[in-house]
């Protein structure tokens, strides 16, 4: 089992937009509080990408390409479908783009085109 800390909260929160601060009311309780931040305010610079893959021949492929982007600062999910030869990426624009994904895929030794946004 796999536990959430509060530091990967606050920063997940910051992915989002918003600063987040931890506080500790009682030897039990630990709140985080957020509020929008003026470079992210808003869901504005998050955007979903769909890209055809090619060159993928098994899971490995398929596993090793999803950690790659994955890996990529401002990308907040990956998933790859061996199946389907489609990875689609949800990101932030203000710390990654569509080019920059592109080229993630190209040096794992896939092909990959822009499906769709």
């Amino acid at each position: 089992m796999k536990l959430i800390t509060s530091l990967l909260i606050i920063s997940l929160i910051a992915v989002y937009g918003y600063s987040a601060l931890q506080t500790t009311t009682d030897s039990s309780t630990t709140q985080i509080s957020t509020q929008p931040t003026a470079e992210h305010g808003s869901f504005d610079h998050v955007r979903k990408t769909r890209f055809t893959i090619s060159g993928m021949h098994c899971d490995s492929c398929s596993g090793g390409l999803t950690s790659e982007l994955s890996r990529v600062d401002g990308v907040m999910s990956a998933t790859v479908s061996l199946k389907h030869h489609i990875a689609a990426v949800t990101f932030n624009t203000n710390l990654t783009s569509q080019p920059a994904l592109l080229q993630v895929i190209d040096e794992a030794g896939f092909s990959g085109k822009i499906l769709s946004e």
